[in-house]
């Protein structure tokens, strides 16, 4: 594989991850260590187990480390390891607070790196991609991804040293479903194939492979409404085939739903999990479909009941599985059948709005269909075309080689805490801030250097305004050279904005050092601006909004409020960031405290277990940040460790008497 940087850009089951772990197994052999970073948390489980199934017997030491799992971090910071897992934030984390991190590490293999472009998490991939790159001595870097455009920035930034093919082991059927025989009929004839009209639904597919179109007949189950259901019934059709069929939806809502429907209409010809099994899934709508073996997957789910769904399917327990589009984003589920309703909710458009797919999520899905052990020859992605539009529509946006670009945007937006962190890896001048930034993926789309400067002498003079970075004239030169306060490593090293950090800091002036109760403390971090991204159930009734606020009142008090400053008011001018702020605190505070599902549920409406788990995660980051803040300030350690304890509570929905029995 050489020594050189590569970038390993091809298609499903080709190999990729095969690759990459003979890089990074090959250099820990050899005596220097391997870090491999993923997106997701679950996909480093399934991957830290793998190794450690593989490798531990041999002699080498494989270790983990994600936001909640922190027991090899003490090995990971004392070099004992000669495999570490991780997720690609805890990497920028460990690096950022250990610059000797990453000595004696020989590779570093990262997963999905097309996740550059994402909204929240690309900016964080981009930066630890750039913090590799500028390293010295240089850590060598094998990036996995999908296809590629040639134009991509990750090709560039590899210099060119990509592996990539276009044929696939196991070929894809990339096919549009007719839905009436009028439409079949004219698309048949519009390419000259031959297929009679018959039982079952006319396919006309595009081999990925070869490129050539050609028709086949697909089964369908009748119920319902012939051609409105044609998606469902088609789904059901080749479950009853024997295959197993992914429903890739645009709603948590639809998703459900559409399993319920499948599993009240339709019998499958397998064997589903037993009660036994099915006894451990909280959710009963779920657990009725399964018994017909038929699921849901979403993130409203609990990631305990998503693995168990995942572990069916591909056992075959599950024959048909409805989901959203994140069940597509890395995690290692192979079906015969992909069936994808390409279209999506427009939260930025007109009410109701929806609109289709980017052709890049579409081949992320299609994706998951004929992948090698399977035994089919092939495995299908399958659209379903109501009318000729429908029909021109699909074909001229899915079938296509074309592939976009991706488009990073770490400069584009807010560089303040990733300008923090580039001081606090050593790039002290803006000189030497200037070169760093500039070797990131998304400088080819700002607007010259003179901007990208601009935005570097904005932030610093914030950030000097904050007390979060201080400048001072190197000796003999006259370039300046920044250091960052203890608040603004904090900053740099827990991702924080501007504003939160320093609203944290200031309301810890005015608390002293009596650290109030975890109530309080929830409700100051729920008020955060870094909040208003987490999927959370917003309530639009603004007289419950008023009564969550009146709640919080009443349980915590004028004193305490006061403390928030200008966040909290008491003349019932609440801003909606604080009404939410209000419903989250709460439900987190019983989330912590080992509340029931069905008593948080009760108090809290349209709340689910994959929410409340994914909100504890966050709560835990920005509490151990108000802890890491506690510290720095030399606040007693009995507070730090108290927020702790609840960071920790909260993140895990359990209470701290558990934690610590189970420790």
């Amino acid at each position: 594989l050489g020594s050189e940087d590569l970038l390993i850009a091809l298609p499903t089951s080709c190999g990729k991850t095969l690759i990459g772990e003979l890089a990074g197994v090959g250099t820990a052999l050899r005596g220097r260590r391997a870090v491999f970073s993923v997106p997701l948390k679950a996909i480093a489980r399934e991957k830290y187990e793998t190794f450690e199934r593989r490798y531990s017997e041999y002699g080498l030491r494989v270790r983990l480390a994600t936001g909640e799992f922190t027991e090899h971090l003490k090995d990971l910071s004392q070099g004992s390891f000669d495999i570490a897992v991780v997720i690609h934030e805890k990497l920028k984390h460990l690096i950022l607070q250990n610059p000797n991190f990453l000595s004696g590490i020989g590779v570093v293999v990262l997963d999905e790196l097309q996740g550059v472009s994402e909204e929240n998490r690309g900016p964080n991939l981009e930066f630890l991609l750039g913090l590799l790159k500028n390293h010295r001595p240089r850590v060598r870097r094998v990036g996995l991804a999908g296809k590629l455009s040639s134009t991509d920035p990750l090709v560039e930034d590899f210099e060119g040293r990509v592996l990539s093919t276009h044929a696939r082991p196991v070929d894809l059927h990339e096919g549009i479903v007719l839905a009436n025989d009028s439409l079949a009929e004219t698309a048949l004839s519009e390419y000259g194939l031959g297929l009679p009209i018959g039982e079952g639904k006319i396919c006309i597919y595009r081999s990925h492979n070869s490129q050539l179109v050609d028709a086949t007949r697909l089964p369908v189950s009748e119920f319902g409404d012939e051609e409105e259901g044609t998606f469902l019934n088609l789904a059901a059709g080749l479950a009853h085939a024997g295959e197993t069929v992914l429903v890739f939806l645009s709603t948590r809502r639809e998703a459900e739903q559409a399993a319920l429907f499948l599993s009240e209409s339709t019998s499958l010809r397998n064997q589903p999990p037993t009660e036994e099994e099915i006894e451990s899934i909280r959710e009963t709508k779920l657990a009725s479909a399964l018994r017909n073996g038929v699921a849901y997957h979403h993130a409203d789910c609990s990631a305990h009941t998503r693995s168990l769904v995942e572990e069916w399917f591909r056992s075959g327990q599950v024959r048909i599985l409805c989901c959203t589009s994140t069940l597509a984003q890395g995690v290692n589920l192979p079906a015969h059948n992909v069936l994808i309703h390409p279209y999506v909710w427009n939260r930025h458009g007109l009410q109701g709005e929806l609109t289709l797919l980017e052709e890049s999520i579409v081949r992320n899905m299609a994706g998951r269909a004929g992948r090698l052990g399977l035994e089919e020859g092939q495995g299908r992605a399958l659209l379903v075309a109501h009318s000729e539009r429908e029909w021109d529509l699909y074909r001229s946006l899915y079938w296509t080689d074309f592939i976009q670009p991706n488009r990073p945007s770490l400069l584009l937006g807010n560089i303040e805490s990733h300008l923090l962190a580039g001081i606090a890896n050593g790039f002290s001048t803006e000189e030497d801030l200037s070169g760093f930034l500039s070797s990131l993926l998304s400088h080819r789309f700002i607007e010259g250097t003179a901007a990208l400067r601009q935005s570097i002498e904005e932030a610093l003079e914030e950030a000097e305004a904050l007390g979060l970075a201080h400048c001072m004239a190197s000796r003999g030169l006259h370039e300046k050279h920044w250091t960052l306060s203890s608040l603004g490593r904090v900053i740099a090293l827990r991702g924080l904005s501007f504003e939160t950090g320093r609203f944290l800091s200031d309301w810890l002036d005015r608390i002293g050092q009596d650290l109030p109760e975890p109530l309080t403390l929830l409700y100051a971090i729920c008020s955060c601006g870094e909040t208003q991204l987490w999927t959370w159930p917003r309530e639009n009734n603004p007289q419950i909004r008023a009564a969550w606020c009146e709640e919080i009142r009443d349980r915590l008090g004028d004193e305490a409020l006061e403390t928030l400053g200008d966040r909290e008011t008491l003349d019932n001018s609440l801003s909606r960031r604080l009404e939410d702020a209000a419903k989250m605190a709460m439900a987190l505070e019983m989330w912590s405290e080992g509340e029931s599902l069905e008593n948080i549920q009760s108090e809290v409406t349209g709340i689910s277990e994959g929410v409340l788990q994914s909100a504890g995660e966050g709560a835990r980051w920005l509490l151990d940040s108000l802890g890491d803040i506690w510290r720095v300030r030399g606040n007693p350690s009995e507070g730090a460790e108290e927020i702790a304890r609840l960071a920790c509570s909260v993140g895990t929905g359990l209470p701290a008497w558990a934690i610590l029995w189970n420790t």
